[in-house]
């Protein structure tokens, strides 16, 4: 609120945006909701009536993740029970109702972008795809497997006009501040280089600070990250022969006919891609959480080689990990172990098919 009081004063350069929290580091559409916070809570001195309307955020996310888990695990209804586990986080609840954190709004709206996906409505998800990338940078992680689905739903090159223009959004949302001073803007909002506090750091407590903090290793992330998407890329999510045909084709045809994916065929592809993300995340610190705890249970029903119990189990440990405070050593190592554990499961799952049928259709490996 003090950052907003700021803004709304007439400060449109980011590096002069600041307040007891530190500097501005969200991008702009992150101060816009602020804003109407900001006025719909009396100028937020009414911290019971914002606590209600991240109630709101969050009963309208859990609403939006069942449409998706139905969507998504339309082949296996055996899994319909898996929606309880979404609302079983008492650290998510505190993230939402308690904290009123920024990235609530931005997950909100990345599931509203993933149900249009599912549903094959390229346009509205991208749309919607863009405005939570402009609430908060994490929304990143999404958009190679956003790419992926939408390029092969119509072509690479309607794909890409699909990601250029979630750039263009980014622009035009930030336009007042980026007419001030766009080098202020871009390296505040957009800050790749931002070090976190390692006090706060819940996945690489147990390196030590020194470590954990060293550009090193922050590059050593980086290769893992890009290393496992390439995997997942090549021997799960694409079929190399049936690609490289398409791509001779595509001269041809710029607009190929559009396709139909298979809905456990993306949300797949977005949870994963999201998840490697998460795992060679330079810093976790607690809100990050939302990031990744609604699709823990799809991701654990995609480890078909691990029995429920160890699901189960996988999930719950994670819970206690992330109500640990502070971050210790024992279970920041815990963590990381079953992250490694849950990627480990993803990596052993045969391919799902991307062409979608009918919901009697089984999966099947490429």
């Amino acid at each position: 609120m003090q950052q907003i009081e700021i803004f709304l004063k007439g400060e449109r350069d980011y590096v002069n945006i600041k307040g007891q929290t530190g500097p501005l580091v969200y991008p702009a559409g992150h101060v816009y909701f602020f804003t109407m916070l900001y006025y719909v809570t009396n100028f937020g001195k009414s911290v019971l009536t914002a606590q209600i309307i991240f109630l709101f955020i969050y009963v309208s996310q859990i609403y939006t993740l069942t449409k998706i888990y139905k969507y998504a695990l339309c082949m296996k209804p055996e899994y319909w029970w898996i929606s309880g586990l979404l609302v079983i986080s008492r650290r998510v609840h505190s993230i939402y109702m308690l904290r009123c954190f920024n990235d609530g709004v931005a997950m909100l709206v990345v599931y509203i972008a993933i149900l249009f996906l599912l549903k094959g409505n390229n346009k509205k998800s991208v749309f919607f795809f863009a405005i939570a990338l402009s609430v908060k940078m994490n929304v990143l992680l999404f958009l190679p497997g956003v790419y992926l689905i939408v390029s092969r739903s119509e072509g690479i090159f309607k794909g890409t006009l699909y990601m250029i223009q979630i750039i263009l959004m980014q622009v035009v949302i930030g336009l007042p501040f980026i007419q001030e001073n766009p080098y202020s803007y871009f390296n505040k909002a957009f800050e790749f280089k931002r070090e976190f506090l390692f006090k706060w750091s819940v996945n690489w407590n147990y390196l030590g600070e020194e470590v954990a903090t060293n550009h090193l290793f922050a590059f050593l992330l980086l290769g893992l990250h890009l290393s496992f998407l390439i995997y997942f890329l090549f021997t799960k999510w694409l079929c190399i022969k049936k690609a490289f045909k398409e791509l001779s084709l595509y001269p041809l045809n710029l607009f190929p006919k559009k396709k139909e994916i298979n809905p456990e065929y993306t949300a797949s592809v977005l949870f994963i891609c999201n998840f490697i993300g998460i795992c060679f995340a330079r810093s976790l610190h607690y809100q990050f959480y939302s990031w990744y705890f609604h699709s823990l249970p799809f991701l654990l029903v995609c480890c078909d080689k691990y029995p429920d119990f160890v699901k189960v189990g996988i999930m719950i440990l994670i819970e206690v990990s992330w109500n640990m405070f502070p971050p210790s050593f024992k279970w920041s190592l815990a963590l990381t172990v079953l992250h490694a554990f849950i990627l480990l499961g993803l990596m052993f799952k045969e391919p799902i098919h991307e062409v979608y049928f009918t919901k009697s259709y089984k999966t099947k490996t490429l």
